[in-house]
């Protein structure tokens, strides 16, 4: 009898009593021998789908077979909890691995604000790690279940402070680790950690003020 096989998604494999018989997700024979034959179906991401069809003499086998998607999304919505200033882009690892996808950027009242979606993403647990100079990173498990779609919403913390500098008079150069930055008044976003400054004029009559000042996590103080 005639047995013909369709599937989707197209890139199906078609396998019948364990011989692949099908190309790009179909199968038809006009003459199939009776008896049973056991059906496979799978395709990349998609749930196999297994059965036994029974061919009889002159009584065609017509199927259709839709296979379940294996798959879901990661939408990414974060945002940094304090402006930086900075307009550097996170970089973005699924289970470890690097991901070569251009996260979307805006400004916000509070800082930025950084989106992108994964796309065909297998199911099951995965752990998604973003990392964004001057922030804490941000490490994440997630479970993506067939069609679904898991968001990633947690904020980026700030890991640097702000300093305020002054001076009298006002107009001195600014020097911070080695590095002139400005003239005062400044204010600037600092790493934390130990830092060294040097407030100095050009007019002769003032000596420079070199000093030593820590910056602590998310602080703000005036020098």
């Amino acid at each position: 009898a005639e047995v013909k096989i369709t599937t989707s998604p197209s890139d199906s494999e078609i396998r019948l009593n364990g011989v692949r018989v099908g190309k790009a997700g179909a199968y038809s024979k006009k003459q199939q021998s009776a008896g049973g034959y056991k059906l496979t179906v799978s395709a990349p991401l998609h749930h196999a789908h297994e059965e036994t069809i029974f061919v009889e003499p002159n009584k065609p086998v017509l199927r259709q077979i839709n296979l379940r998607p294996a798959f879901g999304r990661i939408e990414i919505e974060v945002a940094t909890e304090l402006d930086d200033g900075g307009t550097g882009q996170p970089k973005l690892f699924l289970d470890g691995a690097p991901v070569e996808t251009v996260l979307k950027a805006e400004r916000t009242s509070s800082g930025r604000r950084f989106t992108a979606a994964l796309e065909r993403i297998p199911s099951g647990e995965h752990e998604v790690e973003l990392q964004l100079a001057r922030f804490n990173t941000i490490v994440k498990k997630v479970r993506v279940n067939d069609g679904e779609t898991a968001v990633v919403n947690d904020p980026f913390s700030a890991r640097f402070g702000q300093v305020k500098i002054t001076s009298d008079p006002v107009g001195a150069t600014v020097e911070i680790d080695g590095r002139e930055v400005g003239v005062t008044p400044l204010e600037r976003n600092l790493d934390v950690g130990n830092h060294a400054l040097k407030i100095s004029t050009d007019t002769g009559y003032h000596r420079a003020k070199i000093q030593q000042f820590f910056v602590a996590e998310q602080s703000s103080q005036t020098i």
